[in-house]
């Protein structure tokens, strides 16, 4: 028997509150063969749909705390430069940036003892033998 509307919904929104409470799939499985009678294939539509709506929502809340985050960073920035606290406007400053991802990644460099080049040591292993290269980085 196919479900209306408000029953699906319904059953979506059951998924979506188990998934929240660290359900898996074979909690929600037992618990829709139990509770709604259903064979697994619907069961797996309704945790799909729900997955889609966690999915959802962390969008908008990840969207929603980057706009919180920044409008304080601005609004202390402000309450800073009244005060004429340049440091913290510049901490406030690099934070913003942090934040919007301004900043060019940080690269690191690699080098051997006392700063010199490194030195890559190759082996050959053989039956009988075994030889060593120097070759330099």
């Amino acid at each position: 028997m196919k479900s209306n509307y408000a029953t699906r919904d319904a059953r979506v929104n059951e998924c979506f509150k188990m998934l929240v409470e660290g359900a898996t799939r074979a909690d929600i499985q037992q618990y829709a063969a139990k509770n709604w009678q259903i064979t697994e294939r619907p069961v797996d539509a309704y945790i799909a749909a729900a997955n889609k709506l966690l999915e959802k929502d962390s969008k908008t809340i990840r969207e929603s705390e980057i706009g919180k985050a920044a409008n304080r960073l601005n609004s202390l920035y402000a309450k800073a430069l009244e005060i004429q606290d340049y440091k913290t406007c510049l901490a406030i400053q690099k934070e913003i940036a942090n934040l919007f991802g301004y900043n060019a990644p940080t690269q690191t460099e690699v080098s051997g003892k006392g700063g010199t080049d490194l030195k890559i040591i190759v082996e050959y292993v053989n039956d009988d033998t075994t030889t060593t290269t120097d070759t330099p980085s």
